[in-house]
């Protein structure tokens, strides 16, 4: 059962959670989000999502969810807010992804402080329709090449021996979003108590204290949704991409209107550029025409002299 609820004005996700099944074997393959034994360091593991242009708060957020499976409310969740990462970290190849942007998150521990983009390590990964066994595109097929990617970054971190609190913050948002809400990874997963860890959070701003000594595993997932802000524009749909499978160029969703509109103006950019090169032909051969003719006229003259 996927339980939602109000935590310092702030939706999240916690323990009851269970969005994945535990026969999901990519997710459990992974270090992200399996059980493994404790290490020396503490990871916090960033996982950033943008979220489409009509989700902008939680309580939007929430209603996606409502009335559905653990794992279709999953699949809605990466589906309508697809991961990001940095300009340098390019999605899983064949997934359907975010556009790369620039953001940051620090974590602190006493006087260390480490950061997403400094410290952080990309760990990219997929997950597809035929993983899932379910139709997440609602095209009526579960495929092996229709796959969402799930990719994050894991950032090592040493908790002071005389504070226990880990301190989050989201230092840079992706342009035009801003902080949205969070999830953990369910407890249906790998059996984590991530959500424990969490002692506070601004719903505003994203900061928060994590306590990871009581962390089983000490591994934290965050799950962190970007939301649209109001002013921005260009996205118009849902600003998902897609992954070319080869070169990992993405190209950005669009409304059906939008997509219009672009198709609309690179065809009549083609056609101004076809009549321009149609009339740049026309007057190079009526030119060379016009030398011929004159040179014929010349030599005909001159037999005729002869």
């Amino acid at each position: 059962m996927y339980i939602s609820i109000r935590q310092h004005l702030f939706h999240i996700a916690l323990a009851g959670a269970s969005l994945f099944t535990a026969s999901l074997g990519l997710f459990i393959a992974t270090p992200a989000f399996a059980t493994t034994t404790p290490q020396q360091n503490y990871h916090v593991m960033v996982m950033t999502h943008l979220c489409k242009i009509s989700i902008q708060n939680a309580d939007q957020f929430d209603a996606t969810e409502n009335g559905l499976s653990p794992l279709a409310a999953l699949a809605t969740d990466v589906l309508a807010c697809p991961t990001t990462g940095l300009p340098n970290n390019t999605a899983a190849t064949g997934s359907i992804a975010a556009p790369r942007t620039t953001y940051n998150f620090s974590i602190m521990t006493g006087a260390q402080t480490q950061t997403v983009q400094a410290n952080g390590t990309f760990m990219p990964k997929k997950v597809c329709e035929s993983n899932l066994n379910m139709d997440v595109n609602k095209d009526g097929l579960i495929s092996s090449s229709t796959c969402l990617d799930i990719s994050d970054y894991d950032v090592p971190v040493i908790p002071s021996s005389s504070d226990t609190q880990i301190s989050v913050d989201q230092t840079m948002s992706p342009a035009g979003f801003h902080f949205g809400t969070l999830r953990f990874t369910p407890v249906a997963l790998d059996g984590n108590n991530d959500s424990e860890s969490l002692k506070f959070i601004d719903p505003k701003t994203g900061h928060m204290h994590l306590n990871m000594i009581a962390d089983k595993d000490r591994m934290i997932m965050l799950h962190v949704y970007q939301f649209m802000n109001a002013s921005t524009t260009g996205n118009g749909g849902t600003g998902t991409t897609t992954t070319d499978g080869g070169a990992g160029t993405t190209t950005r969703g669009l409304s059906s209107s939008a997509f219009s509109n672009a198709i609309r103006a690179s065809v009549q950019a083609q056609i101004q550029s076809i009549r321009l090169h149609i009339l740049n032909l026309l007057n190079a051969n009526i030119q060379n025409l016009g030398s011929s003719m004159g040179s014929t006229s010349m030599n005909s003259t001159s037999s005729m002299n002869h």
